[in-house]
Formats: structure tokens, C-alpha cells, sequence
């Protein structure tokens, strides 16, 4: 059978060779090939014994690697194992070409899971009961998995790699703050106090939450073209508004039109160089928005992992999950099947994915109407498995829809026009969760009429360590 698949005794020959009279060997080859790149077992287990002791800072070499298979069977009638270790050695010319050896010993082991997958596709997809879609997502995933790794991974690292690498990226951070210059910590969100508070690291759940009209759509899309602007790569899929009205929105929110000027054309001509110039700008923005609806997450995890491997997309958006299809009868059960779903592609793919999400009613039977985590609607999954939990509240949208009511004992004009004033063109994000770092609360601008938020100037953020 091994004959069949794609292999070469000689290039392991070669590479293990080459290992063993020089271990500077392994330096430049240890991010190419691994253990399971060895189609010979002998080769790995030679390999994995040599990479041991050149991990602890010993020698390997045929002397010190033939004391691990001395009590093993003959390779064949008249060759032990250490006996085949010295015929590696001396058979190496040279370490020159280590390097080739090794992208040829992992080439073919990648073909070799191309094979393995074809035939499990052929399997699968012979199976009278086996699910269509199930069967093409698993075989999407295997791919993606294979084109995503193009270097061999660190797998498990010392802990005092991992504190090193710490403490050097804290120690340019603590440079960069002396010296005044931007911190750059996980993505930028283009939001100062947000960032400041928050990180968008690769693997990152991040839900935004709000009530119907509290502006978290916007405030996604805003987010998303920020961080586009900064030149990484985004993917807007959006289940509620189509892309042309998506489209409005950004071209409103860029040129300080209303959607509805833009729309009708109700703009003068001066209105209209402006329009061109942002739709100019807009172009240029490496931002990708789809507007399918009703996706499993099976489907979307497809869909993203095409457009990862395509566009080298660094952040997702999903407004919102909610609308998301799911496969039982059970909505709690449906929603805990999606957020998982999305954390585990936001570690696969190794992005932040920002997904929007709807809450309850209970949020407008309460005096204080600022949600709370309790009101994520129909799953604690949601909360569970978020690393960020944030919230968009505007006081403004209920104080809009508050009248005067002085004949019943409630506010006079005066009073509601007071009140009204301290409370317009502000909106509050309430991070809630923050797996990371404390909680907090961060005041911004919000314009409704061109659905835009900024930055407070005299921004009010307050912070709560839990």
C-alpha cells in the first residue's frame, strides 16, 4: 500500500543523515518538517529521539541516539538499528541541501493527506446515510487546514518561550509609551478609548449587543471600515440589511449626507464633488461584504475559510447571529451550536470575529434600561463563550421617544429639553465581559443622522476591575 503514495526513503535518508553529523541541521529545518512528516516509522522514531536531545542541549549523533533501540528487533537480517544509524551518517555527503530534503520529505507528506482525504471523500460520499453538507464541510475544513499551515507548527513550547516572548512584547510597549508613539495591541478597532480598554487578538469572540435602534449595526460597519483603512483585509457578513443599503450607510456616514439625500438625489452640487470623493475612498478599502442569509454555521465556517484563504481576511463581522439558521427544533440549543461554532473558527482561522447579537425585552421593563449580561437573549453560550462582551446603549433614543407629560405628573418641556440636552450625541459601550482585562464603560459620539460614532473629545470612559 505504501507504494502506492506518494514517498521518499531516500530524501528522509538524506535529511536524517545530514542531522546527525551536523545538529545545526535542525535550526534551519524545525519550522518545515515534524514527526508525522516521516512515512518510514524508523525515520520518525530516529528523528523524534534526535530532536530530544538536541531540544536539552546534547549531542546527537549515532553514539548517543543507538542506547535508545538497542533492545529493537533487526531492521532486516543483518541490520540492527544502530548499525543503520552509522550507514546515515556516513552515507551524508553534505548539509548543504538539508533544506531541500526537508520541503520534499513535507511536500510529500502533504500529497499523502490529499490522497487520504480523496479517499475518505470517495467513502463518505459512497455512504448512502452520510449528509451531503456534512461531508463537504469536513472536507473543506481538512483542506483548509492543509493550505493554512505551510510551516511546520511550534506545537508545545517551553514555558520560558512563552514568558520570554511575554515579557519582550511588554518591554516594547513600555518603549513605545516613553516614547509616545502608538501602541499597537491585538487589531486596532480605530476607536481610541476602545482600544485602549480592549484587545482584538486573533482567536477573539467579540459580541456586540444592543436593543433594536441602540446602533450596533453602525457601529460594526464603522469598526469594520476603520480597521480596513488601516490596510487589514475585512469580511462584513451581513443577514439583516442588503449590501446596497450597506453601501448607503458607508457612503452617508463618509460624506455627511443623509441616506435618504443620497437616495433621492436631494443634494446640491457641491454635496454631490463631495459624494464622488468619498466614494473615491470607499474604493480603495481592502473590505468585503456578504449579504447571504439564513447560514448554518457549518456554511459560514465553509465560507470563511475561502475567503481567508483567498483574501487574507485578519477580522469577520456577523450582524447578526441571531439570524443565523440552525439545525434542531431547539433555539437555545441552535444559538449554543453557532457560538461555539464561532469560537472554534475564530482559533482556526486565527482572526477576532465580531458577531452582533440581539437582547431580550426584559431590557425595557427595567427603570435603568442599560443591559446587563443576563439579557443576552436565548443562550448563556453566548456569554460563555465570548472572550469580549459589549454592549451599545443611547439614553437618547429613549428620551426621543419620551413626551412631556406634566398633566400627568410626569416631565414638563423644560425639564425633558434639559435632560434631552445632556444625554444628545452620546452613546455608552458597556464592556460587560473582558476575558482579558477589567470591565468598563466608554462614552462615544453618536450622529444619527449619518449613523456614525467617534470618539468623545473629553472622553468619560470608566473602568471596573472585577
Amino acid at each position: 500500500m505504501l507504494d502506492e503514495l506518494p514517498h521518499s526513503v531516500e530524501a528522509e535518508q538524506a535529511l536524517l543523515g545530514a542531522l546527525l553529523i551536523d545538529n545545526r541541521v535542525y535550526d534551519r529545518v524545525s519550522d518545515i518538517v515534524g514527526l508525522e512528516h516521516f512515512v518510514d516509522g524508523i525515520h520518525a522514531r530516529i528523528w523524534e529521539r534526535a530532536v530530544e536531545l538536541i531540544e536539552c542541549g546534547k549531542r546527537a549523533d549515532p553514539v548517543t541516539i543507538k542506547s535508545h533501540f538497542q533492545q529493537d528487533p533487526e531492521i532486516k537480517p543483518g541490520l540492527t538499528i544502530p548499525q543503520y544509524l552509522g550507514r546515515l551518517a556516513v552515507n551524508a555527503v553534505t548539509t548543504i541541501n538539508a533544506k531541500d530534503y526537508a520541503e520534499h520529505v513535507r511536500d510529500l507528506a502533504v500529497k499523502r493527506s490529499l490522497v487520504d482525504i480523496g479517499h475518505r471523500l470517495i467513502a463518505d460520499g459512497g455512504h448512502p446515510e452520510t449528509v451531503t453538507s456534512e461531508v463537504i464541510r469536513d472536507a473543506e475544513s481538512s483542506l483548509y487546514q492543509l493550505a493554512s499551515k505551510s510551516t511546520y507548527g511550534r506545537g508545545s513550547v517551553p514555558v520560558s518561550t512563552i514568558i520570554d516572548d511575554c515579557l519582550d512584547r511588554a518591554n516594547t510597549a513600555y518603549l513605545a509609551r516613553i516614547d509616545k508613539k502608538p501602541i499597537s495591541v491585538g487589531l486596532p478597532t480605530g476607536f481610541i478609548d476602545i482600544d485602549r480598554k480592549l484587545t482584538l487578538a486573533p482567536g477573539n469572540l467579540v459580541i456586540i449587543a444592543g436593543r433594536p435602534g441602540m446602533g450596533k449595526s453602525a457601529l460594526s460597519l464603522n469598526i469594520a471600515k476603520r480597521v480596513a483603512k488601516s490596510g487589514v483585509a475585512v469580511q462584513y457578513d451581513s443577514m439583516e440589511m442588503s449590501s446596497e443599503e450597506l453601501g448607503y450607510r458607508m457612503l452617508s456616514e463618509a460624506a455627511e449626507l443623509t441616506t435618504q439625500e443620497i437616495k433621492t438625489g436631494d443634494i446640491t452640487a457641491e454635496e454631490m464633488t463631495r459624494l464622488a470623493q468619498s466614494r473615491r475612498s470607499l474604493r480603495e478599502l481592502p473590505l468585503f461584504i456578504d449579504d447571504a442569509g439564513g447560514l448554518k454555521i457549518g456554511q459560514m465556517q465553509a465560507r470563511a475559510r475561502r475567503v481567508k484563504r483567498q483574501r487574507g481576511i485578519g477580522l469577520l463581522v456577523i450582524d447578526y447571529l441571531q439570524l443565523m439558521a440552525g439545525g434542531t427544533n431547539n433555539r437555545v440549543a441552535d444559538v449554543t451550536e453557532i457560538t461555539t461554532g464561532l469560537k472554534a473558527m475564530a482559533k482556526e482561522l486565527e482572526i477576532p470575529i465580531i458577531a452582533l447579537s440581539q437582547l431580550s425585552r426584559a431590557v425595557e421593563t427595567r427603570p435603568d434600561r442599560k443591559p446587563q449580561l443576563s439579557d443576552l437573549r436565548e443562550s448563556g453560550s453566548i456569554e460563555q463563550d465570548a472572550d469580549i462582551v459589549m454592549f451599545v446603549y443611547r439614553e437618547e433614543y429613549y428620551w426621543e421617544r419620551e413626551n412631556p407629560k406634566p398633566e400627568a405628573g410626569g416631565l414638563g418641556m423644560d425639564d425633558w429639553v434639559e435632560g434631552y440636552n445632556k444625554v444628545a450625541g452620546k452613546a455608552e459601550v458597556i464592556v460587560a465581559k473582558n476575558r482579558h482585562g477589567p470591565t468598563s464603560s466608554i462614552d462615544l459620539q453618536f450622529d444619527g443622522r449619518f449613523t456614525r460614532f467617534d470618539d468623545l473629545a473629553q472622553n468619560t470612559s470608566r473602568e471596573t476591575h472585577s
